[in-house]
């Protein structure tokens, strides 16, 4: 009787911990990836703003752009304990985070702005993102 209740409390403890990573490790890994992502495409695109490049890099950085703001903003909706995750440092706050999505729009706009004024705009959202989601420059 001994084997059985140890096993069975060895199955409950299991799924207990199943679901508490899945409800709070795996969104803020996801989170933390779409931020990892927003920073790859920043250095990717940063050329897109006035500058004479093909018109399929500027439609590729406004749609990825728009892509990233979209994953920002839910994957942060999905983290559950949000204030916990920030205030350990492991995400930036929400607000910081939807703030740097809408920032990303912004951006997307820009992509396809030709004008000269466009570079140094983009440039300081780009800073902008940057500074709300605690991406790192070395």
């Amino acid at each position: 009787m001994d084997f059985l209740g140890g096993v069975l409390t060895g199955l409950i403890i299991a799924v207990v911990v199943r679901f508490v990573v899945d409800l709070s490790i795996i969104p803020v890994i996801r989170l933390r990836e779409a931020i990892w992502a927003v920073d790859h495409s920043l250095i990717l695109y940063a050329n897109c703003y006035g500058e004479p490049v093909p018109e399929e890099l500027k439609i590729k950085a406004q749609s990825k752009f728009r892509h990233d703001a979209a994953e920002l903003s839910t994957q942060s909706r999905a983290l559950l304990g949000h204030t916990l995750w920030s205030r350990i440092r492991l995400v930036p706050n929400q607000a910081h985070i939807l703030r740097a999505a809408d920032k990303l729009i912004s951006l997307a706009g820009l992509a396809r702005d030709p004008s000269s004024q466009a570079s140094m705009t983009a440039s300081s959202a780009e800073n902008d993102v940057r500074r709300l989601l605690q991406i790192q420059r070395i």
